[in-house]
């Protein structure tokens, strides 16, 4: 009877010590790939607004004369959102501070002539993350 008592409390110990990882992994996982999809959708043109994407573990409120690129953003995404990331932070926050934000999100940003269409880039993500 206590063989069977040991490999019960054995089990639940060994979930309890693996969930919260498995749930790191998949988080990170969820939050990278809609933060990429975030600056897929981002103008290309100055780099400026794309530099001005801000990831952190609270809401940043500060804008950046960067001029990362799309695939530097990224980069920085997959290396600051990871399992590891999510054991000691409850949330990710994406926020981009550039004054003309707002614009590019509800009114489109222009392109020569050409308007993009609004809503390209949070409004996928209404809800956040």
């Amino acid at each position: 009877m206590a063989n069977r008592n040991s490999y019960f409390f054995d089990a639940i110990k060994q979930f309890a010590e693996e969930t919260p990882r498995e749930i790191a992994e998949e988080t990170a996982k969820v939050t990278r790939g809609i933060f990429n999809t975030i600056v897929d959708y981002s103008p290309y043109l100055t780099g400026r607004f794309i530099a001005n994407w801000q990831i952190g573990p609270t809401d940043v409120n500060f804008s950046t004369m960067g001029t990362d690129t799309w695939l530097s953003k990224q980069a920085e995404i997959n290396k600051t959102i990871t399992p590891d990331y999510f054991l000691t932070h409850s949330a990710a926050y994406m926020v981009n501070n550039v004054d003309y934000a707002h614009n590019v999100e509800y009114d489109g940003w222009r392109v020569t002539v050409a308007y993009a269409p609004v809503g390209k880039t949070l409004g996928k993500y209404s809800g956040g993350v």
